[in-house]
């Protein structure tokens, strides 16, 4: 069986607050995951509670054995950059209109 439980409340720092009663643990000693943040909704239609699943570490043998797998995982490169000057990059050369529908006039090159 799992040490893991899951904690619901209305934000992930309530959730938490469940997870460290339940266990009587502090925040370092636990292991945890978040399943979704929560969401509050749209004057509060359709708000979502936060979950996580949480575990104390001494009932893992001390481990995070997920902080551990995730930490060895390398994260991927990130995307390259555009480095060239902003002269050389392709423009856009569709019309610039303006919210009342005439056309733009073209800034002053300074």
């Amino acid at each position: 069986m799992s040490a893991y439980k899951e904690f619901t409340g209305k934000t992930v720092e309530e959730a938490l607050r469940a997870a460290r009663e339940e266990f009587g643990a502090g925040l370092n000693d636990l292991d945890f995951e978040i399943l979704t943040p929560g969401s509050r909704g749209v004057l509060g239609m359709g708000a979502e509670p936060a979950r996580i699943v949480a575990a104390p570490r001494d009932a893992l043998g001390g481990a995070a054995p997920k902080r551990d797998a995730a930490a060895a995982t390398p994260l991927p490169p990130p995307p390259a950059r555009d480095d060239r000057p902003r002269d050389d990059r392709p423009r856009d050369d569709r019309p610039r209109i303006d919210r009342d529908g005439s056309p733009r006039r073209p800034r002053r090159e300074e």
